[in-house]
Formats: structure tokens, C-alpha cells, sequence
């Protein structure tokens, strides 16, 4: 994980997953997770891995935290983009800065998509997931976030 002007988690992704349309459930989550079982945690296998993750409870970010989410092919790889809203860019810097060495765990739809480790602040309020994902899959993943057919335009506000 970088924290220059922003993060870069790389991940694998693996299949996907819809939630369905009657359930009210966040389609994006960051969630602190731990190595060890504990009382109050959920065991994830990372997805695309066999790494068991103990998430915590609280979801510490949601989508209604992401301003805008975007697909893009660069040379190397496909990546997410993500923007966070202000609030979101204050949640993300005060998470990360005080869960250095924990697990930030990134749920999408249900599945256990990365768990990088907290090496630093993160205040500039960006994120680029990349991973093994097809263009295709990262705006199916886009639109999963933002809730919508049309991804890569910001979300509207309710």
C-alpha cells in the first residue's frame, strides 16, 4: 500500500456477487479487521486467496462516504478510482492514522474484496483498487458502489 497522494490497494477479485435489490445493506464497506478470532469479529476469506480476515462490526466507511467512483485502463492494469466525499476524506484520514499496522478492510457487495495493512495516514481522500479484473468487471464493481447502471459519474445525493 502506498500513501503518497493517495493509496493504491491491490487486490485480486474473484467472481461477483449482487446483492439483492430488497436489501438495505451498504454496498461498499471499510471495516478494521484483525489477524486473530475474537469475540464480535466475522471471519472473511479474502477474495481470490485462502487469507482469513476477523472483521470488526463498524463500518467505518460506506458508500455514501465515495463522491465519485470511476474504471480506468492504464498501461499496467485496470484500476477503481475512488473520491471521497469531505466527510468521507476526514473519516478516512482519522481511520487510517489511528489504526496504523490493522487491517483496512474493503467489502464490495458482500465479498471480502482486499485487507491491506494501515502503513500511514491517508488525508488526500482518494483510493485506486486495482487488481485481477477486466474493465468490464471494474465498472460492473463501479456501479455496485455507486448504486447505479452508469458508472464512473458521481453519485447522486438523496
Amino acid at each position: 500500500m502506498k500513501a503518497a497522494a493517495g493509496f493504491l490497494l491491490v487486490i485480486g477479485l474473484l467472481g461477483w456477487v449482487s446483492a439483492g435489490e430488497e436489501k438495505k445493506v451498504d454496498r461498499l464497506q471499510f471495516r478494521i479487521g484483525e489477524r486473530q478470532p475474537g469475540p464480535g469479529l466475522t471471519e472473511m476469506t479474502v477474495s481470490g486467496s485462502k487469507e482469513k480476515v476477523y472483521l470488526r462490526e463498524k463500518v467505518e466507511l460506506s458508500q455514501a462516504d465515495v463522491a465519485q467512483a470511476s474504471a480506468e485502463k492504464t498501461k499496467e492494469r485496470v484500476e477503481i478510482m475512488l473520491v471521497f466525499t469531505d466527510a468521507g476524506k476526514e473519516k478516512l484520514a482519522k481511520l487510517t492514522g489511528e489504526n496504523k499496522g490493522k487491517l483496512l478492510c474493503i467489502v464490495v457487495e458482500g465479498k471480502l474484496v482486499a485487507a491491506p495493512i494501515i502503513k500511514s495516514s491517508i488525508p488526500a481522500g482518494k483510493a485506486a483498487l486495482t487488481g485481477n479484473f477486466s474493465l468490464e468487471e471494474a465498472k460492473r464493481i463501479v456501479s455496485a458502489i455507486l448504486g447505479k447502471k452508469d458508472p464512473g459519474q458521481p453519485r447522486p445525493s438523496h
